[in-house]
């Protein structure tokens, strides 16, 4: 998106007292974009604290601080609202005073971004938390009441509806599916249906991606089939009763968000806070080898580097399904659940708030679909053994965590007791599945080894191809 040259404010996360202002094509091309479109150019070698990653960036040193300047003044009130379609979202930047510097987005400056689509025009403005009681009144004031206004995050924003409402307008839930669970997939009829009571009303809009396109649309009984499933859903969210009392949706939401929180830092812990994840990763999973394939109109990473910030989101989790980990979609779930402590509660919202029903079913298909005795044997792929053993190690535990407390919560004695048509269906396609990761494993050996004959690399990619066809659900 081309957005005005125009100057954006905000306070030096290590000055509270100094007031920055940054060109936004300059900040958008050097940090994680704050409405949540990743525009990152990657960072000099050997600042290891710089750059973007999906939760915002800092200023990291005097280079950085050099390309801003103090404002000439302070910042502009808001000029006229913005109409049309207007998206808004919260990013966290730098490092609050006095704070380590960590990736954790507790010790950040919280940032709100509103981005008019129509005029590409962008406001930024600090604030205290993204709590919806305080992101309403800004949205009030700076969008028009006719305007549709875009937003993320179910923890964020769980109250728009009922401050729309207060303020006469209304809101469409838009939602961008991709072929995981980890990049939004999972069934659409039980997606819709957990949607916040009252954000459905009658209309929702849905992007669906290349993969799920093809198996979901490609033929008329199929895609017949889908979009009856979509449209019941969507006449079920409108105009059923809901199954808690607002109350107890309240209350299961700040559990949530408890849950949410500590699965957020567990996870990035291993994913950036572990030494040698990266290597580990990379030699693990066969990621070089799905960045060989011609599919796809753009590259692998959005960079010449080899930062895990810089991968685009499906050869990631593309990454983690071929080896059977299917990491993304599961890891943090278990250690979060294990540490709540009212166990009561979290079975009360199992069987009383549909959003929760859907996060552990979808969490629950993923860890049906993975296999931690064949993910094993890809960890064979990696040089250093006592690093493999060291985070396979912490991977496998987290599978157990969530394996065990999911069947706990949900009161089963195994993964899909209480979904036998898909226990069958997985089931049915595993024996088939099995041999191609063997196959594959063998394959990239060799590949890896030096070998040339093309016929190695043709059934790397054609087991690759196979692998995800069978698990649906891949990227």
């Amino acid at each position: 998106m081309d957005f005005a040259r125009e100057w954006v404010e905000f306070y030096d996360p290590d000055n509270p007292e100094h007031l920055i202002a940054a060109d936004l094509t300059w900040l958008l091309s050097h940090w994680t974009c704050v409405f949540g479109t990743p525009a990152c150019r990657g960072t000099v070698a050997g600042r290891p604290h710089d750059g973007c990653c999906s939760h915002g960036a800092f200023l990291s040193d005097d280079d950085d601080r050099a390309r801003a300047r103090p404002p000439s003044s302070q910042p502009r009130p808001a000029a006229q609202p913005d109409s049309g379609t207007v998206e808004v979202d919260e990013t966290f930047i730098g490092n609050l005073k006095g704070a380590p510097k960590k990736r954790a987005f507790h010790h950040k400056m919280k940032v709100l971004a509103l981005v008019d689509r129509n005029s590409g025009k962008a406001r930024t403005m600090v604030i205290d938390n993204v709590r919806a009681a305080t992101l309403m009144p800004i949205v009030l004031e700076n969008v028009a009441r006719e305007a549709r206004v875009m937003t993320d995050e179910h923890s964020g924003y769980r109250d728009m509806k009922l401050h729309f409402a207060d303020h006469g307008t209304t809101m469409q839930v838009f939602h961008g599916r991709g072929g995981s669970v980890g990049r939004g997939g999972g069934p659409a009829f039980d997606a819709i249906r957990a949607q916040p009571r009252g954000t459905v009303q009658g209309r929702i809009r849905i992007t669906e991606q290349g993969e799920v396109i093809a198996a979901k649309y490609g033929t008329r009984e199929s895609a017949a089939l889908n979009l009856e499933a979509m449209t019941a859903a969507t006449l079920l969210a409108s105009v059923e009763t809901p199954s808690a009392s607002k109350r107890d949706t309240t209350r299961f939401a700040h559990a949530m968000d408890r849950i949410s929180e500590r699965a957020f830092d567990i996870y990035r812990d291993l994913v950036y806070g572990t030494e040698g994840f990266k290597t580990f990763f990379r030699q693990m999973t066969p990621l070089a080898e799905i960045a060989e394939l011609k599919i796809g109109s753009r590259p692998a990473s959005r960079t010449q580097s080899d930062r895990i910030e810089d991968l685009r989101a499906i050869p990631w989790v593309f990454s983690w399904a071929q080896a059977r980990v299917m990491l993304p979609g599961w890891y943090g779930v278990g250690q979060a659940l294990r540490e709540f402590e009212d166990r009561g509660l979290l079975q009360e919202m199992v069987a009383a708030w549909p959003f929760f029903q859907t996060t552990l079913d979808n969490v629950e298909m993923v860890l049906a679909k993975s296999n931690m005795t064949i993910a094993q044997r890809y960890v064979t792929l990696v040089q250093d053994a006592d690093l493999a053993a060291r985070i396979f190690g912490r991977i496998s535990q987290g599978w157990s965590a969530t394996h065990d407390c999911l069947l706990d919560i949900t009161g089963q004695s195994q993964l899909l007791e209480k979904n036998p048509v898909l226990d069958a269906s997985i089931r049915l396609r595993l024996p088939y599945i099995e041999p191609l990761n063997m196959l594959q494993v063998e394959l990239l050996k060799r590949y890896r080894s030096g070998e040339t004959d093309n016929r190695v690399r043709e059934g790397i990619q054609l087991s690759i191809n196979a692998v995800a066809t069978a698990l649906r659900n891949s990227g």
